[in-house]
């Protein structure tokens, strides 16, 4: 069964299960068995740590089974944690990238997420 999935503004739509999020929905990843979700941050606003949890895993069925957490950037306590601005798969691996440019590989079952490159 091929999987239906669309976006428009801040809702999207798994299989005719509809979410609402907080913010815009800019792009998503599907890999066959979760859809990733990442958000766009509205310039202007405060980032503050909800906001920048802006990417989410969600089931075929439109549940969320993960929200990006936090402790994303334990290896640069310095940095203070940044949206991602990218998402993507490849060779099956989800990977982020963060507005520093660093690249982030994302657990896929539970978000965490470990530095292993950059873009800069």
């Amino acid at each position: 069964m091929k999987e239906q999935i669309k976006y428009n503004n801040n809702e999207l739509t798994v299989n005719e299960h509809k979410l609402i999020f907080d913010y815009d929905v800019a792009q998503y990843r599907y890999d066959g068995e979760q859809v990733y979700v990442r958000l766009e941050i509205p310039t202007g606003i405060k980032l503050t740590s909800s906001a920048v949890r802006n990417v989410f895993a969600i089931s075929k069925t439109g549940q969320i089974i993960w929200r990006l957490p936090i402790p994303v950037l334990k290896e640069f306590p310095k940095f203070s944690p940044l949206p991602i601005t990218s998402i993507f798969l490849r060779d099956g691996v989800l990977l982020a990238t963060d507005f520093m440019g660093r690249i982030f590989k994302l657990n896929k079952n539970t978000g965490e997420g470990k530095i292993v490159g950059a873009t800069k």
